[in-house]
């Protein structure tokens, strides 16, 4: 599903230009969302928001993050500070 205008809350998101990012929830479901400017910021705030995302991808063909992933990689980011 594609998330609409009237739904996005950041004014960058309103402005053309950007990518597009799927975010699949544990149910299977999934949004679309595009006009994305930071794409690796978005999914962060994504996955930082909402416990049931499962993963999230840079459409068309950007690999795929788990949830799992960005829990492994945020910590070893923080360790190595």
């Amino acid at each position: 599903m594609k998330v609409g205008d009237n739904h996005r809350t950041n004014p960058l998101s309103h402005k053309p230009g950007g990518g597009e990012v799927r975010i699949t929830f544990l149910s299977g479901q999934y949004r679309d969302y595009d006009k994305v400017k930071f794409p690796d910021s978005f999914i962060r705030k994504c996955f930082d928001m909402d416990d049931s995302i499962h993963s999230a991808q840079v459409l068309p063909d950007g690999k795929v993050v788990t949830r799992f992933e960005y829990i492994n990689f945020m910590k070893e980011k923080n360790a190595s500070k």
